[in-house]
């Protein structure tokens, strides 16, 4: 059984469906309602409920949202909302493990492993004589190796061609080693005045 709850459904066990059809259709519309973020009345009314004054209304629903059966339901499904969305949450976040890969990938990865370097022969106008001319092209992604395309921080089109940045070798090494901590510890010099606190008996000496 699936059921939504902040917008987001989440299939409930065999336990929880079990406690939900223990409940009154009427608790199962709360129930439903509350869970979509209606409000008492409005999940009262939606749910089939009698009452003729919005006042009697609200107050038929306090009683079916403080029956225990009803409470207990509700609490369980929170609760795997809650573990649900930190689950989502936590796999949503790069790890520490995940960052050293990815900076350890860039680190070892050098511009020929995503581009290829070769000379294209040119003949020169005035001489005749054939020349080479520098040139370089992306490798074919599936041929591209240590962090592929990942190392590239930007790219730019201009009047010369294509521009390619990459990220640093050696600022990638320094956020591991900061991570890992591998740098020696940091020496940090204060100066300035320095205020204490005393107590009275600091000045006065002891009464004994």
């Amino acid at each position: 059984m699936l059921i939504t709850i902040d917008n987001r459904t989440i299939e409930l066990s065999d336990e929880q469906v079990s406690a939900f059809h223990a409940l009154t259709r009427l608790q199962q519309g709360v129930v439903l309602g509350t869970l979509e973020g209606l409000t008492q009345r409005a999940a009262y009314r939606r749910a089939g409920g009698k009452a003729k004054t919005d006042a009697s209304a609200e107050r038929s629903c306090g009683q079916i949202l403080a029956n225990l059966g009803v409470k207990k339901f509700l609490d369980s499904v929170r609760q795997v909302a809650i573990e649900t969305s930190a689950t989502k949450l936590a796999s949503s976040i790069m790890s520490r493990e995940e960052m050293l890969e990815r900076l350890t990938a860039m680190a070892r990865t050098n511009i020929d492993d995503v581009i290829s370097l070769h000379n294209n022969p040119l003949i020169d106008e005035e001489s005749g004589e054939v020349v080479a001319q520098a040139g370089w092209s992306f490798k074919d992604p599936d041929k591209m190796t240590g962090a592929g395309t990942a190392i590239i921080s930007e790219l730019t089109a201009g009047k010369d061609g294509l521009k390619v940045k990459t990220h640093s070798q050696v600022a990638a090494m320094k956020q591991i080693a900061d991570l890992q901590g591998y740098n020696k510890p940091t020496e940090i010099k204060l100066s300035g005045e320095v205020t204490t606190r005393a107590r009275l008996d600091d000045f006065y000496g002891s009464n004994s």
